[in-house]
């Protein structure tokens, strides 16, 4: 466990950064090709075989083994939620949230 930590830790402002960077342009559902794009390459660097366009942006990133055995899998939305409120003077206005806001 030791050397998945030193990896984690080695590639921690990185990942720190891509996650300021989803929140700054959040994407709603079905149209995340900015950050589905982002994901994509980052792990392809890292190696992993990625399958694309799965139901419009959704990916799968595939990390195989020389052998066969148990698999796991792990998922994540990459979408933000569109919100739209009304003022009280009566304008509407649509915000972009992400989970972390």
């Amino acid at each position: 466990m030791k050397d998945f930590d030193q990896i984690i830790a080695a590639i921690n402002n990185e990942l720190v950064q891509m996650r300021k960077d989803f929140h700054r342009f959040p994407e709603i559902g079905f149209k995340e090709y900015r950050t589905a794009e982002k994901v994509a390459e980052y792990m392809k660097s890292f190696g992993l075989e990625v399958l694309t366009d799965i139901g419009g942006t959704g990916l799968v990133g595939l990390l195989r083994g020389k052998d066969e055995g148990p698999t796991i899998g792990i998922r994540a939305c990459l979408d933000a939620l569109a919100i739209e409120r009304r003022s009280s003077g009566g304008i509407e206005k649509t915000y972009f949230l992400t989970a972390r806001q």
